[in-house]
């Protein structure tokens, strides 16, 4: 029995009478005081604080944060009940401490950045900080099962309470609402006012206390007038429904809502709980914190976090289920919903300031409705928009949700949705007896109670909207000190509804359901839109997604439209005069040429190759990942205007890259592009019309070769861009066989600015785009050919021999969008830099405009990409390819992604995935380019002919490069001094940064890795981050390697070294050009292709011959870029011979060669220029430094 001397004591002023009950209290009201700045952490620094209600959701995130943000505080009691589990067994409160506080996911981020992930020593440190004290608020004595010496003790530390414990349920039987809500509060305010050095007494309420007020009005920091039917006094109403029996209770329960304007127990509970405390508070300091609609965390601990199934997160739990789809509501409305790490903030600010006030009570919104109103209609958005690409498996259908207004239409959509199927389904359950359809009647009313359920329970929220203010607690804030306010934030502008949303379903899909979803922005295109219970997903998908074409004529008005321009007939009337053929031959020439390249989209094959490839990705992949937001940026930004026509320019890795983009596109309702697609592609019978009709127009690789197919084609991109049809293509211009990103091709980048620049559009938005793949379908024949091997001829035939690879997996894609590239905006920056600067007029400045945004273009497909953990798993085993173990592999990887990760890189590897989980799913995935041999893993190297299988390793390794490759510069220039020097004696900066410029010179070719590629490189500060990361140090000024960096200064060093063996062999293969000739010729010269495959045979033979350390150096296209640098430096000259004549366009057929140019005729100029590329090689010995080879070894018969 509740004894009410106890918890009824009088206040201060003595008991109050009636009319104080009713209306505000007057010590709410501040006088002026000058209030000096609040360090939240020096007013914690040695406080003892007590806590109600930390096992639940709000109070545990209060407790992380104290024990994450507030170091300084001494100890934190935790009032903790005992707990029976279904089956009896009784749980100790500091069992519960442990297990649902201590040892909760909450927890991770302070494990992970206190204590590096050491669990052991968090909980060592916690429970210093942290004490459980047993009892429970629903009990007259709070502290049952605690000892009285332990009482006292607390009546004697304790000096702040932050007293959250409640029933959060909103239909709870008002009996116990009553002895929770209202009692549970007094109780602890009886405790407080018996503490000896209380500074303030905390309690959590509801914003909602006040929603018995007309909905739209503002709702002050204040108490309103609350009146309980025929005046009863609050004490005596709660003591009266103590006695009454539960069939009593109901009805008074339904005649207080319906008289006070209540919706629920809940708020009506809270509402007498804070007029009671006012009441009775005596000189206890009191702050009043009422949050409104409590979601999951913004940001702390981290974005998403929930735990609990309450409030709002019930409904967004059982839309995503499929169980509900309706609920009374107005979109409109303003949905006042607020993260649980800003309440706790707050629960931890607002005791400090009325602590540090001469008010003795103050009350405290915590709401976004005043400071960043959000409606309800971005609450389902970002609903749908999170379930429809992330559906749970334990869901039942596809998520739906609509909020409904109108009564009348709510009830019909109900009726039509659910209760007509739902009585079917009853009766035929009893008159068939049948298990399945009792199965799907039993869900069907499942369905329909929850729908009855949240109607009653949240419809006076939803079709309601107030406005609170947060006077008081902005005041409290801003008291706060600079350096402390993103500490405990309380900055609402911070939150962006559409994302907010969607990490709020995250939270409740990880840490709710257990399940392991993708980050919220993060969308498999193969599961999203994907349903239970629907036999017809791919084909609802097909005719249900937005994306389409732009194209408002038809292919031929655009053929005509082509031929009729002005530069096209120019070039006819040109060629029919050059070839004496009459203009109407020529035209034809030129239709034929139209009928060959032009695209001939059609939305309606787009919706069926959709269909098809939807089915094809789920057979070869495991998910590709696109950004729902990156994504629907570009849909705006298709939108704007001031953008003009949008060109995208992705990676191009494989075939695949083609169809990737659009089928992305379609889904998000982006316009599809026209895809610039190789000529090659016409061989392949019905393929090149399904790609046709997909928006692919073919082009030649040479399309400067012939004027009259550049003027058509010219024309033709301009009149797509200038009708303001999206374009695709490649700035790489190929396939890059080795996987690092290639320097751009100018050729069609050039045709595209000039539609801008010859004011065909207002603007051009160029959108770089990388596509990372875990495993590339084309790997082994990509490492053919850069073994010299033929490329296989586009053909239907050959496509259907390698239809097989549909059914291998190929694991993730990951389609990353960069930042977009106004062209308009982007010579106005160009024009800043050089006054002068005139692409429109100026013939040179056109060409450094394309330049530099080709460089700009590829620079960001770098910055863009996204690591996959086949790339780090090869580099480690290239790195250690004599074997290394799997402890050792997972080791190493880890220490890798840290590495790019550091380095700014993006890593496709979700924190919930574990390092054994990685490293073992990208082993299977290139499973035949590694063998296990004893234990150790290494490359699987049998035969001479699995060599290859180096170079396919090396595609995933170059993908990395990028990232390190500034450092690895310095490295190998360091380690080109020998051991001797850079160890023991150190090297002069000066002389290391001489040879830093040379090899970074050397292998200009190879990597992009800054925007502008004339800019200077600052090797001083390369080699201050070398030294900051402990890989170099100085000593009397000269750079040394310290001995216990040595292992991770050779990695760096190893991710250039058979670049650099490749760039030797090359130089050394120039030595066979001097012995190719006779004794009259003075200028030594070769086919590039001839010179191209010697190398690589002599490279090849001399790997072989123990003399080149790295296989890899055998790749072709590295050999190609020695020679581009070989010609730059004036060592080789390029020439075009002409070979044949094409007799019907006049177009001559030319074919490379090079020439060896002095002084490097000369035997000794020539060894010494090879001389200077050996000293930054490892050795072509593995013991020693090569040796150059005799001259007959330079003669190949080729």
């Amino acid at each position: 029995m509740l004894n009410n001397n106890n918890i009824f004591t009088e206040g201060e002023s003595g008991r109050l009478d009636q009319d104080n009950i009713l209306y505000s209290y007057p010590e709410t009201l501040d006088t002026e005081e000058i209030l000096p700045p609040l360090s939240i952490k020096e007013f914690y620094r040695d406080k003892i604080i007590f806590c109600t209600g930390c096992t639940g959701f709000l109070g545990k995130v209060v407790v992380e944060k104290i024990l994450r943000c507030i170091p300084e505080i001494k100890k934190v009691y935790l009032l903790v009940r005992e707990k029976k589990t279904k089956d009896g067994k009784v749980i100790a409160p500091t069992e519960r401490l442990l297990n649902e506080i201590l040892r909760s996911p909450i927890m991770d981020k302070i494990i992970e950045e206190n204590f590096r992930g050491d669990k052991k020593a968090f909980e060592t440190y916690a429970l210093t900080k942290i004490e459980g004290v047993s009892g429970d608020v629903a009990d007259d004595n709070i502290f049952i099962g605690t000892s009285e010496e332990k009482v006292q003790q607390l009546k004697k530390e304790v000096q702040v309470i932050i007293h959250s414990a409640a029933t959060i349920g909103f239909m709870e039987r008002l009996d116990i609402a009553i002895n929770l809500n209202v009692y549970g509060s007094l109780r602890c305010l009886r405790f407080a006012k018996q503490c000896e050095n209380i500074l303030c007494f905390t309690h959590i309420s509801t914003a909602y206390t006040n929603s018995n007020l007309k909905s739209g009005r503002k709702i002050e920091e204040k108490f309103y007038p609350f009146k309980l039917p025929n005046n009863e006094p609050i004490e005596e109403f709660c003591e009266r429904v103590k006695k009454l029996t539960p069939n009593e209770i109901e009805k008074v329960n339904d005649r207080i809502l319906q008289l006070t304007k209540y919706p629920n127990t809940y708020t009506v509970t809270k509402r007498m709980a804070e007029a009671l405390i006012t009441k009775y508070k005596g000189n206890v300091p009191v702050a009043i914190v009422r949050p409104t609609i409590v979601g999951a965390a913004l940001r702390e601990p981290v974005p998403g976090w929930i735990d609990t199934v309450s409030a709002g997160g019930s409904v967004y739990l059982f839309v995503g289920l499929g169980i509900i789809s309706l609920i009374p509501g107005n979109t409109n409305g303003i949905s006042d919903q607020v993260p649980v790490d800003f309440v706790a903030n707050a629960m931890i600010i607002c005791p400090a300031d009325v602590a540090t006030r001469k008010t003795k009570l103050r009350v405290y919104h915590v709401g976004t409705s005043s400071a960043n109103p959000g409606k309800w209609q971005k609450t389902v958005t970002g609903n749908l928009r999170y379930w429809h690409s992330h559906q749970p498996e334990k869901s039942v259908s596809r998520a739906d949700f609509n909020m409904i207004y109108n009564r009348y239409l709510y009830n019909t959509q109900l009726f039509m949705r659910y209760t007509w199927l739902t009585h079917i389904y009853s009766v035929l359950a009893v008159v068939l007896q049948n298990k399945k359809h009792n199965k799907v009647a039993q869900g069907l009313q499942k369905m329909m109670s929850k729908h009855n359920m949240f109607k009653q329970s949240f419809s006076h929220f939803t079709l309601n909207e107030w406005f609170f203010d947060i006077t008081n607690l902005e005041d409290a804030f801003s008291r706060i000190p600079k350096e402390e306010k993103d500490t405990f934030s309380l900055d609402f502008s911070l939150i962006n509804w559409s994302t907010y949303f969607m990490y709020f379903c995250y939270g409740l899909h990880k840490y709710v359901l257990k399940e392991n979803p993708t980050p919220p922005t993060t969308t498999d295109l193969l599961k999203s839109n994907e349903y239970n219970l629907n036999l017809f997903n791919d084909i609802e998908f097909a005719f249900s997604a937005a994306g389409q074409f732009k194209d408002s004529v038809t292919r031929d008005q655009v053929k005509q439209m082509v031929l009729q321009s002005k530069a096209v007939q120019l070039e006819i009337r040109r060629e029919a005069e050059k070839t004496s053929k009459r203009f109407v031959e020529v035209e034809n020439r030129a239709l034929l040429m139209m009928d060959q390249m032009f695209a001939d989209p059609n939305n309606y094959a787009i919706r069926a190759f959709s269909w098809i490839l939807r089915k094809v990705w789920r057979k070869m992949y495991h998910s590709i990942i696109v950004d729902s937001d990156e994504m629907i940026k570009l849909k705006d930004l298709s939108k704007t205007s001031s953008a003009g026509t949008l060109v995208f320019i992705p990676t191009h890795r494989s075939y695949v890259d083609f169809l990737i983009l659009s089928y992305a596109f379609f889904v998000y309702g982006i316009p599809v592009p026209h895809i610039a697609a190789s000529e090659d592609f016409l061989n392949m019978f019905l393929v090149s019309t399904l790609f046709r009709y997909s928006g692919a127009f073919f082009a030649r690789k040479d399309i400067a070769s012939d004027s009259l197919y550049k003027a058509i084609f010219t024309e033709y991109v301009h009149s797509l861009l200038g009708d303001g049809n999206p374009v695709e293509f490649f700035v790489e211009g190929t396939r890059s066989r080795a996987g690092k990103t290639l320097h751009p091709k100018f050729d069609l980048l050039e045709i595209i600015s000039n539609a801008y620049l010859d004011n065909r559009v207002e603007n051009l938005t160029l959108v770089p785009i990388h596509i990372g793949y875990e495993k590339i379908v084309e790997s082994e024949s990509h490492s053919t050919e850069l073994l010299g091997g033929k490329k296989k001829v586009e053909s239907l035939g050959n496509l259907l021999k390698a239809s097989s690879v549909v059914w291998n997996k190929y694991g993730d894609i990951h389609v990353k969008v960069a930042e977009p590239i106004s062209l308009k905006d982007y010579v106005e920056q160009l024009k800043e830099e050089n006054s002068s600067f005139d692409p429109f007029y100026n013939k040179e400045d056109k060409t450094e405009l394309v330049k530099r945004l080709g460089s700009k273009i590829t620079y960001q497909l770098n910055q863009s990409s996204v690591i996959m953990p086949t790339a780090l798993i090869a580099t480690i085993l290239l790195t250690y390819r004599e074997g290394i173990s799997m402890d050792e592999l997972q080791a190493k990887t880890n220490w890798l992604k840290r590495q790019i990760i550091m380095r700014g890189g993006t890593v496709h590897w979700s924190d919930q995935q574990s390092t054994s989980a990685v490293v073992t799913r990208a082993l299977n995935l290139i499973s035949h380019l590694i063998t296990k041999n004893k234990h150790m893993l290494e490359p699987a190297i049998e035969a001479k002919a699995d060599y290859k299988k180096m170079i396919e390793l090396s595609y995933y390794k170059n993908q990395i490069i990028y990232l390190f490759y500034r450092e690895s510069i310095v490295t190998c220039a360091l380690h080109s001094f020998g051991a001797k020097q850079f160890i023991e004696q150190g090297v002069e900066i000066s002389e290391l940064k001489k040879r830093c410029e040379y090899l970074n010179n050397l292998l200009s070719e190879e990597f992009i890795f800054k925007e502008n590629p004339f800019s200077e490189e600052n090797y001083d500060k390369i080699i201050e981050l070398l030294k900051e990361r402990g890989i170099l140090t100085t000593r009397d000024d000269k750079v040394v390697v310290p001995v216990i960096s040595l292992e991770n200064f050779k990695f760096f060093c190893s991710l250039l070294w058979p670049v650099i063996d490749s760039y030797w062999g090359a130089s050394m293969s120039l030595l066979s050009l001097l012995f190719s000739g006779t004794e009259q010729e003075t200028l030594t010269s070769s086919k590039k292709s001839v010179l191209l495959e010697r190398s690589q045979w002599f490279i090849e033979k001399l790997y072989f011959e123990q003399k080149v350390h790295f296989y890899e150096a055998c790749s072709l296209e590295t050999i190609k870029n020695a020679c581009t640098v070989f010609i730059k430096w004036g060592i080789l000259q390029s020439t075009l011979q002409k070979v044949q004549e094409n007799g019907k366009t006049g177009v001559e057929q030319t074919e490379e060669f090079i020439t060896l140019l002095p002084p490097y005729t000369e035997i000794d100029q020539l060894f010494s220029f090879v001389g200077e590329i050996q000293q930054y090689r490892k050795g072509t010995s593995r013991t020693e430094r090569s040796i150059i080879p005799p001259t007959d070894f330079l003669q190949p018969k080729l």
